[in-house]
């Protein structure tokens, strides 16, 4: 699934991605310094993907959100995310070197326009949100 966070586009694979959902702000609590909301009467955690990538600050203004629920095969955990674009099969390239290091993601690869973009490692981003 294509989203974007923050003016950048990412690339979340469907194969971690449990449902697509838009959460009223009214929904979302805070307790001990961690975001949780409701799914189906089962609070899990939520965090925004800009936060965990260190990107421009959360937009604190949308009354509604677009969260991708992810699984790590345990628990599912609300991402926070701008825009949900699109669903498209790619290619995905390992990144080599340094780039490989760097955690949340776990390769690149090039859209129809010519763009790079990154394609994020879900069970990274979920261990990164501090589950």
């Amino acid at each position: 699934m294509i989203v974007e966070v923050s003016g950048a586009t990412y690339i979340i694979p469907l194969e971690n991605i449990v449902v697509t959902v838009k959460i009223n702000r009214s929904s979302i609590h805070k307790f001990n310094g961690k975001y949780f909301t409701y799914l189906r009467e089962t609070a899990i955690g939520m965090e925004w993907l800009c936060k965990i990538f260190m990107l421009v600050e959360m937009d604190t203004q949308k009354e509604e959100l677009n969260a991708v629920i992810l699984s790590n095969g345990v628990e599912n955990y609300a991402i926070v995310v701008d825009k949900l674009k699109n669903e498209r099969e790619f290619v995905m390239k390992t990144l080599d070197g340094i780039l490989s290091t760097i955690p949340g993601i776990s390769g690149s690869t090039l859209l129809g326009n010519g763009q790079v973009v990154l394609i994020v490692n879900p069970i990274d981003v979920i261990k990164l949100a501090g589950v």
